[in-house]
């Protein structure tokens, strides 16, 4: 067993498992339980996961039906003296991918959910296999059990007009954050070495939201939430454009691509990365476009059928499958507000070998499946000398919206390079200004990227209102 951290002895602060993804009020004779929306941060190094998502089942995951017959039947089979050698052998079943979000999910279980059911992590970003994070944000709910005698007494002041479900949030939350430190404590030394979880407290509360298509008007809280409220992103890619890459330590965060040192110009190199700043459509550099849309008309197609039931005739169905309106189409335009190219970024001591060090710093509001890579691989693809595309090529990507992948000639840089630095919040998105929109005057704009980011090369992206989390 993994060690644990010291544990609260409070018994009216014990956590207990989530009951649904959904923030839910479960009421027992003793105890009530609140699910309280908490976030954290996230580093871990990629090298030995198959990305962040999980795939496949999920820890903690119930046999289902069909699983109990095909285990009667493995049974019967093994009873049976004239059954076959493989009759009565098991089919062995590999274990699933490992996953960032299933150790998360895992430690978090264990911790929280006394290992009965599943407290599912939300993350900012899905990286992909072999890409790293030190910024990662993450938010999950976390059970919590109130005894009934202590929620009676929060209630003494006058606060008989005040809806019960908010002081039993505000109770549990009080119940929650004397354990937080414990919390963190316990799935520090939980997580294996790989992982790390840090900065453990409890979300910000909901925002009330417009719902759209309703006269009138009518306002529903919205929960935080790592993906939705995020407003820029930090991805940083490393190279060396050395003859060798003498730290091999370096191979598993940084890309050395074949004889680049005979072709590599950083000035070139800059002005062509600097071409992907502002709004775009980035459907060419964006992988698996059309898998992702095929999945979406089959899932919208099946929410049809299941809507008018099963008595649909052949055409409808055939429209389903080949309507190509905007709910089926994946939106690829998307927004960076800014690309740097960062000399001498190494960190081995070396001061020969760091002149061939570089870091690309892309600060944007959301990236694609594969965007980053795909980018870096097609400046490479520019300025390597012979390489299948010019920079007119890269212009024409961008300037001209729906090219898919197929006209790009250029292979995703690996991923081993890429890490995801931070994720950024703001305090109030609502008020936020978008830079690099593509419209208007470019001393506007300027002040507009300035005021929102530092372009000091040593210094992280800085917003005046910006969330300290």
């Amino acid at each position: 067993e993994r060690q644990q951290g010291p544990e609260s002895s409070s018994s009216s602060s014990s956590l207990s498992v989530r009951q649904s993804t959904l923030a839910t009020t479960t009421t027992t004779t003793t105890t009530t339980t609140i699910h309280v929306r908490c976030r954290a941060r996230v580093a871990y190094d990629g090298t030995n996961f198959a990305g962040f998502q999980i795939q496949g089942g999920g820890v903690g995951t119930v046999s289902t039906d069909k699983n109990k017959n095909n285990n009667n039947k493995n049974d019967n089979n093994n009873n049976n003296k004239n059954a076959s050698k493989s009759q009565k052998k098991h089919k062995y079943k590999p274990p699933p991918p490992r996953t960032v979000q299933r150790e998360l999910e895992r430690a978090l279980t264990q911790r929280c959910g006394r290992n009965v059911q599943l407290i599912r992590v939300l993350a900012a970003g899905r990286t992909d296999a072999g890409v790293h994070a030190r910024g990662q944000a993450i938010h999950f709910d976390v059970p919590v059990q109130i005894p009934n005698n202590e929620q009676d007494e929060d209630n003494h002041d006058n606060t008989a007009t005040t809806d019960k479900s908010v002081h039993s949030q505000i109770t549990a939350k009080k119940l929650l954050q004397r354990e937080l430190p414990s919390i963190e404590y316990s799935l520090s030394k939980m997580l294996p070495p790989d992982v790390g979880l840090w900065n453990f407290q409890i979300a910000p509360p909901p925002k009330l939201v417009v719902v759209a298509g309703q006269e009138p008007p009518q306002l529903q809280p919205k929960p935080w939430s790592a993906m939705y409220d995020s407003t820029l992103k930090w991805y940083a890619y490393r190279i060396h454009t050395g003859p060798v890459m003498v730290d091999p330590l370096q191979r598993y965060t940084r890309w050395h691509p074949d004889q680049v040192h005979k072709w590599f110009d950083a000035t070139q190199f800059e002005r062509v990365l600097r071409k992907f700043e502002g709004t775009h459509d980035f459907r060419a550099f964006a992988g698996a476009m059309e898998r992702l849309e095929q999945s979406r008309r089959d899932h919208l197609s099946r929410q049809r059928q299941q809507r008018d039931g099963d008595d649909d005739d052949d055409d409808n169905n055939n429209d389903d499958n080949t309507d190509d309106d905007d709910g089926f189409v994946v939106d690829t335009v998307r927004t960076i507000r800014m690309v740097r190219l960062v000399a001498n970024d190494n960190d081995n001591g070396n001061d020969d070998d760091g002149k061939y060090c570089f870091r690309i710093d892309f600060f944007l509001e959301g990236a694609l499946y594969k965007q980053v890579r795909n980018m870096v691989g097609a400046a490479m693809e520019v300025c390597r000398r012979g390489g299948r595309m010019t920079e007119d090529d890269l212009d024409e990507l961008l300037l001209r919206p729906g090219l898919g992948r197929a006209a790009l000639l250029a292979k995703p840089a690996p991923p081993q390079g890429l890490t995801l630095e931070h994720v950024y919040f703001e305090l109030d998105r609502d008020t936020r200004k978008l830079g690099s929109g593509g419209d208007g005057d470019d001393d506007e704009e300027a002040e507009t990227m300035n005021g929102l980011v530092d372009i000091d090369t040593n210094e992280a992206p800085v917003s005046a209102n910006l969330d300290d989390f």
